[in-house]
């Protein structure tokens, strides 16, 4: 199987996931996370154009909570960091 076909695969998945959480504000997201792998709020709300701020944030906190993504600098309050492990271990395994 290629890596191609691992990442549409990796996509599917995470868009049945989030298909449960009630807004399509998350299926943006997660195709900008596809893009993005690693990202500060500011930036992911840019390329994801999901408009308000406070969306954003609420969605990478359910993200986070549902292991989606990863604070990369929990030590930090303001101008975090994170990281959509699971695309990324699956180019750091290829």
């Amino acid at each position: 199987c290629s890596i191609a076909h691992k990442i549409v695969a990796l996509r599917s998945s995470f868009h049945e996931k989030v298909s449960q959480f009630g807004t399509p504000n998350a299926f943006l997201l997660i195709d900008a996370l596809f893009a993005w792998p690693y990202f500060t709020p500011v930036y992911i709300r840019k390329v994801s154009k999901i408009k308000n701020h406070q969306t954003v944030l609420n969605l990478i906190h359910r993200f986070q909570k549902e292991g989606i993504i990863k604070d990369v600098s929990p030590t930090r309050q303001r101008n975090k960091t994170y990281a959509f492990a699971p695309l990324l271990e699956l180019l750091d395994g290829e």
